[in-house]
Order: C-alpha cells, then structure tokens, then sequence
C-alpha cells in the first residue's frame, strides 16, 4: 500500500464517521421530542374532585334562587298559604269570582309583587303578603263600562273626548261605542261646567245646575260572573286600548311628517 492510498482510506473513514455522529444527533433529537427554541408544553392535569366542589355549590344555589324566587316568566305556582288567602277572601266577598295568578318575589319582601285576578281583572299586592293588603287590592280592582259619548253640540268644544288620571291620558271617539275604566269615568262625572241664569241685571246672575264637559250614555255594566256575565271584562279593554294605541301612533307620525 502506498502513502497516496493511505491518506485516501483515512479521509473515508473519518467522513463515516461524522456522518454516524450526525445520525446520532438526529435520532436523539426526534426521540426527546423537543424543537429549537420552544419549551415543551406541561401537561395539564384533571381538576381534583375537592376544587369542583366551590362551582357546583354556587351552581346548586342559582338554580334553588331560581326556582324560589321566580321571575315573570317564570310563574310561580300557588302554594298552600296563598290558597288559604283565597279561601279567606272569598268569604268576606262570597259574590266575587277570586283567584290567584302569579308572584314575583325578590329578596327583599317589600319588592315582591303578587297577582291576583278578580272578576276578570288582573289586580296586584306590592310588598307584604297578608289578607289586609290582599283585601284592599280586592277592593280596588278596576272595572270597566261600555259608553257613548255625545256628539259636539258647540263649535269650540273639542273633536274627541280627553280625560286625564293621574297623569295617564286617554282619547275617545264621540258617536261610537267605546270602553272606559271606572277612574276615568268618575273623572268624566267631575268634569263639568256650572250653568247660570240670567237676570235683569248682570250681577245677579245664579248658579242654577252644572252642564256635564263629556256627555255619556251607558250602554253595558262592568262584567260580573253572577250579575251580568255579558259585561266588559279588561280583556276586552286593552284589545281595544291596543288598536287605539296602533292608530294613535301612526297620526303622530304623519303629523310629524308634515311639519317637516
């Protein structure tokens, strides 16, 4: 063997070499499954049974909130201390159709609201529940009658019918059957004008009688399950209010329209 083919053998087996350390280097890095410049991802552990037990508590506790205090839309449905209420009532108002709707309770006792429905109207208790509040709400229970309002026997009087309680205002059509509430009505007896008579001598003139502002006519009593079950019930009150309401609303907006 010569010096030339020495060098020559010497030079391929160190090329092997590097070549199997390289290959060495490889297979340790995809066997430790770590990639340059990137940490390797921790494991995540299943939560212990001990650290669910704070969420499924505060859970248990919204859905019992939930249910004892019920909302709206969620009805509560009568319990047996609300029917022995009923069954009170009724006797001081024997005559009276009486039943229980609905509570909406709150935390706080003064806040809850609870719904009765009395002769076809729906009447509401706000705060404490008791027989003494429950007979006042009996007792002040809406009703409502179907009338007439007389058409305009002077020029200035106005078009329509305009009563005002406490804020609320309704307008009703003259010459046509219409259905009012109690309060408005007893507004309407109020709303008058006196009327004078004339001596010879204008200082002498005297108060003779009062002119009703709105003449009415009653055409039909507030309903009543024993007394007149053909009267006006709410039901029919606010299916009317809502179409009144429906036009209301468009003439304000083409009123609105022409002054632009």
């Amino acid at each position: 063997m010569t010096e030339d083919t020495a060098s020559v053998e010497n030079t391929q087996s160190t090329e092997v070499d590097f070549g199997a350390i390289q290959n060495a280097q490889k297979t340790n890095k995809v066997s430790s499954g770590k990639k340059r410049g990137r940490k390797p991802r921790a494991k995540k552990e299943p939560p212990k049974p001990e650290s669910l037990i704070p969420q499924m508590v505060a859970e248990a506790r919204a859905e019992e909130e939930k249910i004892r205090f019920a909302t709206p839309e969620v009805k509560s449905e009568p319990i047996a201390w609300q029917e022995e209420l009923v069954v009170k009532i009724r006797k001081e108002y024997p005559e009276d159709e009486i039943s229980y709707k609905y509570s909406d309770e709150k935390l706080n006792p003064s806040e809850s609201k609870h719904f009765y429905e009395v002769n076809g109207t729906t009447v509401k208790i706000d705060g404490v529940h008791n027989i003494h509040n429950l007979d006042k709400a009996v007792r002040r229970a809406e009703t409502y009658y179907e009338v007439i309002f007389a058409e305009r026997s002077d020029p200035t009087a106005t078009k329509q019918v305009s009563l005002t309680v406490n804020g609320e205002q309704l307008l009703f059509k003259r010459g046509v059957k219409t259905l009012i509430p109690h309060r408005f009505l007893a507004a309407n007896e109020n709303a008058v004008r006196p009327l004078f008579f004339l001596g010879s001598e204008a200082s002498k003139r005297k108060v003779v009688g009062k002119l009703s502002t709105y003449p009415r006519s009653i055409q039909r009593e507030p309903y009543h399950h024993i007394k007149n079950p053909d009267g006006v019930t709410e039901a029919e009150y606010l299916k009317l209010k809502k179409i009144g309401d429906v036009l209301m609303q468009k003439e304000i907006s083409k009123q609105e329209r022409e002054q632009e």
